[in-house]
């Protein structure tokens, strides 16, 4: 049987702003992959996560330029599951959880919960800040990254971010759709269509709104087969 492949929305090039931008790939990325895949082939997680739990940490260049796959993210939610399937003696207690705690970081207000596990003496804790919690219900938030903190650990996750460790995190990408035809490219492709009108007609297109709905990724295949064909290379 051939070993199953995950790529978790892996890309050669990713998109900012309308732009398309290469892709490095970091030896920490490589790293957390590594032991994600092992934990989803494990006999015990592997019951409860795949890979649509997982989605990448992106971090991007100050001129926007590059973009860099840093590591991964898990879902509170998948972190729930894990909670669930962990033996009873290792599950998260809320009962080992310190109330709120004020405290500063770099002249930053915030508060942070202790989880001190009577069972096997674990410590860990969770933090939430005015700078990093922007949400209605902070408190709320510091035990949901408690728990997270907790569960990773539990799991041997160490190296996952969670997605309620930071707002920026919070959501998966809903698809790997990418951003629309820029005006430019529709017009490029409306002005010229009677050079590709085979490939237009085999694509379905049919109208102006039609191209509009192109993707960025379709447009420029398009207008690379305009050029193509009036230059006589096609």
């Amino acid at each position: 049987m051939k070993k199953k492949e995950y790529n978790f929305g892996e890309d050669q090039y990713d998109f900012y702003d309308g732009k398309k931008i290469p892709v490095t790939i970091l030896p920490k990325y490589k790293t957390t992959k590594e032991k994600v895949i092992a934990l989803l082939e494990d006999d015990k997680y592997g019951k409860v996560l795949n890979e649509t739990d997982f989605w990448i940490l992106k971090n991007y260049n100050k001129e926007k330029s590059k973009c860099f796959y840093s590591g991964l993210i898990i879902s509170h939610e998948a972190l729930l599951k894990i909670n669930d399937i962990l033996d009873e003696n290792s599950k998260f207690n809320q009962a080992f959880c310190s109330d709120p705690i004020p405290t500063k970081w770099n002249d930053v207000d915030g508060f942070k919960m202790e989880y001190r596990d009577k069972r096997d003496g674990m410590i860990e804790y969770g933090e939430i800040s005015t700078k990093n919690c922007k949400n209605d219900y902070p408190f709320a938030m510091l035990l949901k990254r408690t728990f997270d903190r907790v569960v990773k650990r539990k799991a041997n996750l160490y190296m996952v971010y969670s997605d309620s460790e930071a707002d920026e995190f919070r959501e998966a990408p809903a698809s790997k759709e990418e951003p629309k035809a820029t005006e430019e490219q529709v017009n490029n492709i409306i002005a010229y269509k009677d050079a590709i009108m085979d490939e237009l007609m085999a694509r379905g297109i049919k109208k102006p709104t039609d191209v509009q709905k192109l993707s960025i990724k379709e447009a420029s295949a398009l207008c690379e087969l305009i050029d193509a064909r009036l230059n006589g290379e096609n």
